[in-house]
């Protein structure tokens, strides 16, 4: 796969220390075309902005092509009930379309610091002014497929984090078996280990 870096994208392993120490940005931009690692960044990220008890009040989620642009950013604007900031998740943030650019970009330019917006998607248009404007202030993370030799080193993670072993036969014909979509071995995985 052709891979290219944004220009101030975190690595994962950054994301995760800085939203592990409590660090938590008013905008992310979460992207690439890796779902399920993206999906895991972002869920980890609502752990760490929001406690439980206050997520039915504090979290809204929208998908880019479908929401009332309206109610997203009224959502974006609002105050926090009972906890100090308020989640709003844009999912597929790559089908918002030019109406949706203008109406959020000064939302982007000048967050709310009491709201963390996180924008989700597989590629963004960084020719798009609002596009090219996330990519600035957002706190971006990008998930790119990972190559063919870095699938073996992910499954024997994956295996010893579950607290099991694995021969290295064993894993190559497991990796050849289910494929690089790390959703599907993640859930093969946790078949194996179950």
């Amino acid at each position: 796969p052709i891979r290219c870096r944004l220009m101030s994208a975190l690595t994962s392993k950054q994301f995760h220390d800085e939203i592990r120490s409590g660090k938590i940005g008013p905008l992310y931009l979460l992207v690439g075309e890796e779902a399920y690692l993206r999906e895991k960044a972002l869920n980890a990220l609502i752990d760490a902005a929001l406690e439980p008890a206050v997520r039915p009040f504090n979290l809204d989620v929208f998908r880019g092509g479908e929401a009332p642009l309206s109610e997203m950013a009224d959502r974006i604007l609002s105050f926090p009930l009972m906890a100090p900031r308020r989640v709003v998740v844009v999912k597929a943030c790559d089908e918002l379309n030019e109406e949706a650019g203008r109406l959020l970009l000064p939302l982007v330019e000048s967050p709310p610091e009491t709201t963390t917006a996180i924008f989700v998607g597989d590629k963004v248009d960084g020719r798009k002014k609002f596009f090219a404007t996330l990519q600035k202030t957002a706190r971006t993370v990008e998930f790119k497929p990972l190559w063919d030799r870095e699938v073996v080193p992910w499954v024997q993670e994956r295996v010893r984090a579950s607290g099991k072993r694995i021969s290295q036969g064993a894993m190559q014909l497991f990796c050849e078996q289910a494929g690089a979509d790390l959703g599907v071995l993640a859930g093969e995985i946790d078949k194996l280990v179950a």
